[in-house]
């Protein structure tokens, strides 16, 4: 069975909003390292963390099938703060690389979503 014909139940969509959030807690405790001026023996595991996550964000995403609607009720309500959690994520991010950026860190894209190489 593909995962898109599979039905998206209602454990599989609070699973990834709880990754989603998870995510989103380590990407602004990134983001209050670097804004305080961490060290990158502080902020580099927490990349490493982060890039964990964004896989489980991944996997979870394509073991529904996409974020497609479709869903009614509560399934829709959870769908729409997914989608809210990862435009918020997407923004942390950004920020996060241009502090790192500013900082002369380098973060190349991989293979992976996310993936990166960090060269302080």
């Amino acid at each position: 069975m593909n995962p898109s014909s599979k039905p998206k139940t209602a454990s599989d969509w609070l699973d990834l909003e709880e990754a989603c959030e998870a995510a989103l807690s380590l990407s602004r405790e990134v983001a209050s390292h670097l804004d305080g001026g961490a060290g990158v023996g502080v902020y580099l595991p927490l990349l490493r963390r982060q890039l964990d996550l964004a896989e489980e964000v991944r996997s979870r995403i394509a073991r529904l099938g996409g974020l497609g609607g479709g869903d009614a009720g509560r399934q829709n309500e959870r769908r729409q703060r997914v989608i809210g959690h990862l435009v918020e994520l997407l923004d942390l991010e950004q920020s996060n690389q241009t502090l790192l950026s500013r900082r002369g860190a380098r973060i190349s894209s991989g293979t992976r979503m996310g993936a990166a190489a960090i060269g302080a």
